[in-house]
């Protein structure tokens, strides 16, 4: 899992750059459960050009 700033963030697999620039704690808890995916929503996948993520 991954917190921002003692917060559940919505991903797995990707952060947004606001959470360093702005000078956030990040905090990742390693498993070794493979089972573990991105996310069950739309906005748990990485913005891309595919996924209409920008404009």
């Amino acid at each position: 899992s991954v917190t921002i700033d003692g917060a559940l963030w919505k991903s797995n697999c990707f952060l947004e750059w606001d959470a360093f620039v702005k000078g956030s704690t990040i905090e990742l808890e390693l498993t070794d459960d493979i089972e573990v995916s991105c996310g069950a929503k739309p906005d748990t996948l990485p913005p891309s050009l595919s996924t209409g993520g920008y404009a």
